[in-house]
């Protein structure tokens, strides 16, 4: 199925700011999506020009994010926001929808994968342990929850691939949560209860240290 670009990125396109625009994410391995996500790769010196013509627009249904072209590395540079080597692992295997894949020259390993999860996860946490000294969680926690939940299996279990992890069902997570006694039931459950929520990230997050011999 093609992607219908918005008018305000067609438009970009044609007054040649763009390098290129990647699909990557959810939208590409599976038939039912929340959004598409699409990086968009901004020639060096258009980001005045390119603002012009975007901000304000609606970009609904997608989930844009903006790379700049100065900013395009090899694994062990690249950052996006607190993403690292896992987000140019998807740039690489995206779907080209305009220009080249600038990110194809790059090779990810998957040590390089899940050391950029690990990170990431830390992130996480962070807000996490910020939300003890608060009245309420950040809604973030709970949206994060079920992805958390994907990632640190991956960082786990060695037999488990990235990003296929993160299409599995909740039958297909269950059964491996068992093993770390973990009741995905109950998790659904604790979701509503913000202390055991709190609770049941730390949990999970100990036993991944403890697996990558951090502590």
């Amino acid at each position: 199925m093609k992607t219908k670009l918005p008018k305000a990125i067609k438009k970009a396109l044609k007054e040649g700011y763009v390098m290129s625009i990647i699909q990557f994410g959810s939208s590409l391995r599976k038939s039912i999506y929340q959004d598409i996500d699409l990086a968009i790769v901004l020639k060096n010196g258009c980001y005045d020009d390119f603002l012009e013509i975007v901000y304000g627009e609606k970009f609904q249904g997608f989930d844009i994010s903006l790379i700049k072209e100065g900013e395009i590395h090899g694994p062990e540079k690249f950052r996006f926001g607190g993403h690292g080597a896992h987000f140019l692992s998807s740039m690489i295997n995206g779907k080209i929808l305009y220009g080249k894949n600038p990110f194809q020259v790059f090779k990810v390993s998957e040590s390089q994968i899940r050391k950029s999860i690990i990170s990431r996860l830390f992130d996480y946490i962070e807000d996490v342990r910020r939300a003890v000294f608060k009245d309420r969680i950040n809604q973030n926690i709970k949206r994060r929850w079920p992805k958390f939940l994907r990632l640190s299996l991956y960082l786990l279990e060695a037999n488990l691939k990235y990003p296929d992890i993160l299409d599995w069902d909740n039958n297909q997570i269950g059964k491996y949560l068992k093993k770390y006694n973990i009741d995905l039931d109950a998790t659904s459950k604790n979701l509503r209860n913000p202390k055991r929520l709190l609770i049941l990230y730390e949990t999970v997050w100990e036993k991944i240290l403890k697996n990558e011999e951090t502590i």
